[in-house]
């Protein structure tokens, strides 16, 4: 039979036994509340805020700045597609620069091979007056010599015994001063066409030369 005194006891026994439960259920709350009080508040974006100091525990000088926060890729859904974009741009832009560059070539390979056009027809120009000079010199020469011979006292003696006249001494005079008038007409032109086949030869010269130049420098223009 079961007295008071026995409830009483088997009670005592129950509550020192559910205190210790009590004690881990508050413990575990008490941990529970002190880390969610430990944690920064969540943003609207779903991270989590960095709580600021008091002012009073930091003070700042009036012109410092807070650097501005940066974000991430995730907040800027578009920088891939800015990115792709930019890279499309400079991809762009090498090709117009290499179609520019292009272009200079062309027009610096043509302006070389104008000019070198120009220079070779000098030269044949140049060519075909050396050769007009010396078949003017061939027949001024046969000429000259002719009349070289001609002046002779002793050849103008013996073509004027030929001819009767009462003045031998003034017609031989004449015949003199009229042929030597004729050598000297003939050596002039003889003369001015050796000048200008001096000045053509030394164009000449110039002019291969620089053809030889413009071959070349149209050679490296035209190296890729």
């Amino acid at each position: 039979m079961i007295t008071p005194r026995d409830t009483r006891t088997h009670a005592s026994r129950k509550w020192r036994t559910a205190v210790p439960v009590f004690a881990l259920i508050g413990a575990a709350l008490s941990v529970s509340i002190a880390q969610a009080l430990a944690k920064p508040p969540v943003s609207s974006r779903g991270t989590f805020a960095t709580r600021q100091p008091p002012l009073a525990s930091s003070p700042q000088t009036p012109d410092t700045k807070q650097p501005p926060a940066t974000g991430s890729a995730a907040d800027c859904p578009d920088s891939s597609r800015l990115q792709k974009e930019v890279a499309r741009l400079n991809g762009e832009v090498q090709k117009l620069r290499k179609r520019v560059s292009d272009l200079e070539k062309d027009q610096q390979v043509t302006a070389i091979r104008d000019q070198l056009l120009k220079e070779e027809k000098r030269s044949e120009d140049l060519q075909m007056h050396l050769s007009e000079i010396a078949e003017k010199e061939a027949d001024l020469q046969p000429k000259l010599e002719t009349i070289n011979q001609q002046l002779r006292p002793e050849n103008i003696e013996r073509e004027l015994a030929a001819v009767g006249s009462t003045k031998p001494e003034e017609v031989r005079e004449e015949v003199r001063r009229r042929r030597a008038a004729e050598q000297q007409r003939l050596q002039t032109q003889v003369g001015l066409l050796r000048q200008d086949k001096t000045r053509t030869q030394s164009s000449l010269s110039s002019a291969d030369l620089m053809i030889q130049r413009l071959k070349q420098k149209l050679a490296e223009a035209m190296r890729p």
